[in-house]
């Protein structure tokens, strides 16, 4: 694992993985995605990618629809700390098990990091939980947790 940036090795916090379903949730006034993202900003939180769930999120945050709802500063706001404050991971293995296909990719950034959440509200991967020592909770359920 590396960090994406230096100043980002000064955060003590659990390292998370958080499904980009989370992120914009919070961002479009999710009330308990929204307490995931305060946790990331207190720096209780270290979100964990890989290169292609991290792309997920870039590509899904310039989608039209949100950039109604969004405005560009928000969004290269948010994207320059994720990208600041975050690990990122290269996978070496692949995994296939969920119906959507894209979903795969949770699980290959999740068993390379070796974290031991993975915050989604994506029934596939739900059901996959415990996932190799990792546990695929909602996000209610991670911050009871994180208490």
């Amino acid at each position: 694992m590396r960090r994406s940036a230096e100043n980002a090795s000064s955060r003590a916090s659990v390292l998370v993985a958080i499904d980009t379903n989370v992120f914009v949730t919070a961002l479009l006034q999710g009330a308990t995605p929204r307490r995931v993202y305060h946790a990331f900003l207190s720096g209780k939180l270290t979100p964990v990618f890989s290169s292609e769930t991290l792309g997920e999120l870039l590509e899904v945050l310039t989608r039209a629809p949100l950039r109604v709802l969004m405005s560009d500063a928000e969004v290269d706001a948010f994207l320059t700390l994720i990208q600041r404050d975050s690990f990122i991971v290269e996978p070496t293995r692949h995994f296939q098990l969920c119906r959507d296909r894209k979903d795969n990719m949770w699980l290959d950034c999740v068993f390379a990091s070796r974290v031991l959440y993975l915050v989604t509200s994506d029934k596939d991967l739900l059901a996959l939980d415990p996932f190799h020592g990792t546990r695929i909770l909602r996000p209610a359920e991670f911050l009871r947790r994180l208490s």
